[in-house]
Parts: structure tokens; sequence; C-alpha cells
């Protein structure tokens, strides 16, 4: 997500940056309006969703929420939006909701390629960011808060867990056989192999 992240320029280096932090949906991404940033509290509150470029309302109760955001986000979001207090926060240039295979054939494909990543969509962003948070012990009850969804299921569908952070928890791990281990009535050379009916 970093590397998408510093590949991309401008708008879309803020909203990939907002959709890894958030692990929000695309469409609730393109339905963000400036109003929904609470930018005191760093908080980004999920009101609404975008479909096919209209808005609609989120996919269920638990899609309606707030997403708790580290400060560094608010800053590139304040910055961004340069002293803009209404309106969407990602808009297309024709001022409405974006569509997210624009943005992916446009924008992220691209962005792929030149990274040599396996081409994916925004969904990735919020796959990674339950990864990350699993990885960092974030308790599931406030996982399932952050990404509006009410299934601990769905949350471990999400989750991929990196190499290096599966050799950092192995490395954690006390043996429970030691250093040193005798073997006690060791098996017997294997003398012939029986033939099975």
């Amino acid at each position: 997500m970093g590397s998408i992240i510093a590949q991309a320029q401008g708008m879309w280096k803020v909203l990939f940056a907002t959709a890894a932090e958030t692990g929000a949906r695309a469409g609730e991404l393109y339905g963000l309006e400036v109003a929904d940033i609470d930018f005191a509290r760093n908080i980004i509150h999920v009101r609404r969703s975008v479909w096919a470029g209209h808005k609609q309302s989120t996919k269920s109760r638990n899609a309606n929420r707030a997403i708790d955001v580290q400060a560094n986000l608010v800053t590139m979001l304040k910055d961004y939006l340069h002293g803009h207090q209404v309106g969407l926060v990602f808009p297309a240039k024709n001022g409405k909701p974006l569509r997210n295979n624009n943005v992916l054939r446009r924008r992220m494909h691209p962005i792929l390629e030149a990274l040599s990543i396996r081409e994916g969509g925004m969904h990735g962003f919020r796959h990674g960011r339950v990864s990350f948070l699993v990885e960092n012990d974030t308790p599931i009850e406030v996982i399932k808060a952050w990404i509006g969804h009410g299934s601990e299921r769905r949350v471990r569908l999400y989750t991929h867990l990196r190499p290096q952070y599966r050799s950092r928890v192995w490395a954690s791990i006390p043996s429970l056989v030691g250093s040193k281990v005798a073997l006690i009535d060791p098996l017997p050379p294997l003398l012939h192999m029986e033939k099975v009916a």
C-alpha cells in the first residue's frame, strides 16, 4: 500500500492514503464529503456510498460508522482540501462522484503495472487495512467497528498475514522442547517394507 501511495500524485495520493488508513469501501470513499471529516478529533464519518456515479445509502447499518484515523492523514486531507468546506472530497473533473472503473483503469492499474504488482482493485486496500490492524493486535471489536462489518468471519477472510509478521511471531514463541532433545526409545530402523493388502 505504501508503494502505491508513494507512486501516486495529487488527489490520487490522498485517495489511496485514505483508503489504506480507513479500509473504507471504494464507494464510501467516492461518496465522502468534506463535512464527514472531523478535523479536530481525527475521525472520518462514513454516511453514504456511490454506485455507478450516483450517491446512495451505505451498504448496511454497520457501514454507517466513525473511523478513527491518524493525525498525519487528517493533515494530508486538510492540505489537499486547501480551505474547501463543502462538497465531495474526491470529485471527478466534472464535480460528480468518481466511477470505480475509471479510477482503476486510469490511475490504479498503471501504478500497479509500474510497480510490478498483480492487477487488483480498491478492495485490496480494505484487505490491507484489516491485515495491518490484525498484525498490530487491534481488538477484533474495534476492527469490526472501523470496517463496518459485524462478522468476525469477514475479518478473517480479509486477513492476509505477511511472511515478516509470521516470522516475528515465530521468533517470539519459546521452544517447548528446549535446545537439547534426548530421544527416549527411538524407533528401530526399518528393516523391510510390508505389503499392504
